[in-house]
């Protein structure tokens, strides 16, 4: 039988010995836990908020900042693009399917009916309120108990504390109305070159496939709401026609 010599630390060699808990501070302020390795730092479990908040980040967004072992960071530019390609492909679907259940009677500028509801699930989670955490709302990050109502529509009912102050808090909230035309911009500066006379059309189809209303769309062009109702049934009906 062979003997391997092991090094055995004082105390006894365990798991314990090797971990310890310590704190982390998000870019918010916002405080956390979770058990690191002694040797490395790396966390060898969940980063655990010490805070409720109506807008909570998930585990797969909160990354270590380099060279600042106690600060993670919330990747809102990745949180936010998994929102905009689940809404994408949520209404890519519900598309899909309300034109095979309805045909030619399927309006695809109109909310999603209950037949269709039934096949594609609920609606992703809305990007508003991850746009109002990221401009430092109070509410939305759990730093202060006065509800926001602008955020409520945007947010399931046990996210939002029925016992909440009317009117919007002062002073702490950036137009997230604003922020999310911004966003939008930034999808259609994403499109490729495309002839003046298509270019924005697919802008609007984008925008629209990223969760704008006709409404919105409306007035971010300029046009009147049929004629985005009809720049959306043509492109639909592109689609139909290529499958």
């Amino acid at each position: 039988m062979s003997m391997v010599s092991r090094y055995t630390p004082p105390g006894g060699w365990s798991q314990q010995s090797q971990r310890t808990g310590t704190d982390f501070t998000d870019q918010h302020g916002r405080k956390y836990y979770a058990t690191i390795e002694i040797k490395s730092g790396d966390p060898c479990g969940l980063i655990e908020p010490q805070f409720t908040a109506p807008v909570m980040p998930p585990q797969r967004f909160l990354k270590r900042v380099p060279r600042r072992p106690y600060d993670v960071e919330i990747d809102y530019t990745e949180w936010k693009r998994e929102i905009r390609t689940g809404w994408a492909e949520w209404q890519s679907n519900g598309r899909a399917v309300g034109m095979k259940l309805h045909g030619s009677a399927y309006d695809p500028t109109a909310e999603f009916e209950f037949d269709v509801l039934q096949i594609i699930g609920p609606a992703p989670t809305r990007i508003e309120p991850v746009l109002a955490a990221e401009q430092g709302n109070k509410w939305a990050l759990g730093l202060s108990n006065r509800v926001d109502p602008r955020l409520i529509p945007f947010l399931e009912p046990e996210q939002v504390d029925p016992d909440y102050s009317d009117g919007p808090p002062e002073g702490d909230f950036a137009d997230i109305y604003e922020a999310l035309d911004d966003l939008q911009d930034a999808i259609a500066a994403e499109l490729p070159p495309a002839p003046a006379k298509f270019e924005r059309d697919a802008e609007v189809l984008v925008a629209f496939e990223a969760g704008a209303s006709v409404p919105t769309l409306a007035k971010s062009y300029g046009i009147p709401p049929a004629h985005v109702r009809d720049i959306l049934k043509r492109a639909m009906a592109g689609d139909s026609a290529s499958v």
